[in-house]
């Protein structure tokens, strides 16, 4: 009877393990519409949320570099590759942010915006081609 209940608990377990989903791929995964899309880069953030704190992101073609402008200082910045690996904690203390092209390989990043006076992070997704 103790193993016809482990094996009904064990199957449970693997059968709900196999569903869930991975938190740091998950949290990599683009949840917001792409909001700027060029040749070289495609920005996606939630709109209303970064609206709040920020101008429209853009990418310069002239600077090589994706542009940002806060309405409040930037303390941080982190950048985080597909796997959630943490690439780059960047101190800012400014309200603009240019940040080079050339820091980032092809790929899929998750940047985290750490503002002056709040506590939540503003997430941008950023694939550069």
């Amino acid at each position: 009877m103790k193993q016809v209940i482990f094996l009904a608990v064990f199957s449970l377990i693997l059968t709900s393990a196999s569903f869930a989903s991975d938190p740091v791929n998950s949290s990599t995964e683009p949840c917001c519409p792409v909001v700027y899309s060029s040749p070289a880069v495609e920005l996606a953030y939630d709109v209303k949320a970064h609206s709040e704190h920020f101008q429209p992101a853009f990418y310069n073609e002239q600077t090589n570099a994706l542009h940002f402008e806060s309405i409040g200082k930037i303390n941080f910045v982190q950048v985080y590759n597909l796997e959630g690996d943490l690439k780059y904690k960047l101190p800012v203390m400014s309200k603009k942010l240019r940040l080079s092209k050339n820091l980032l390989e092809a790929g899929d990043y998750r940047l985290a915006f750490e503002m002056e006076g709040s506590e939540d992070e503003l997430i941008t997704f950023v694939r550069v081609n």
